[in-house]
């Protein structure tokens, strides 16, 4: 996912040092907490695309859960997989009992406008370091995540 969304906007060095083996890690430690999920969604044995969440993890943008990551392979954009993947992850973060949610998406991915056409009523930019190189990130927040436009 990130060698695709990425490409462009994160090094080229950075991206070229990702391996399987350093996004396990990463991921087994964002599914620390109780409360947290990854789902994949598949097409004919093939991995797609994934979403997780859980508690969200920033002191800035006041919400309960987040949406840690939610990618599609970009031929399977544009069929509003990624939609019906999106509401399964806030239904997810709802059962476990989270009353908020949030998204961090860097400012320079297109697809922040994806999620703003659901009217985040949050939102934060802050500095975050990616390998050697700072990024500019948006947190997007919606202080109600009953209220989520489905």
């Amino acid at each position: 996912g990130w060698q695709q969304t990425y490409r462009g906007i994160i090094s080229d060095s950075y991206l070229a040092e990702m391996s399987l083996e350093k996004g396990v890690e990463r991921w087994n430690r964002n599914l620390q907490s109780p409360l947290g999920f990854i789902s994949v969604i598949t097409d004919k044995e093939k991995v797609i695309g994934f979403i997780g969440g859980g508690k969200n993890r920033s002191a800035t943008l006041k919400c309960e859960g987040e949406i840690y990551a939610l990618y599609l392979l970009k031929e399977y954009h544009g069929k509003q997989l990624g939609t019906k993947f999106f509401v399964y992850g806030i239904e997810q973060l709802k059962i476990s009992g989270y009353q908020s949610f949030c998204v961090f998406v860097l400012k320079d991915n297109p697809t922040i406008n994806y999620y703003k056409k659901f009217y985040p009523d949050l939102e934060i930019c802050e500095r975050i370091k990616i390998g050697e190189t700072e990024y500019d990130e948006v947190g997007l927040g919606w202080s109600d995540i009953n209220k989520f436009p489905s």
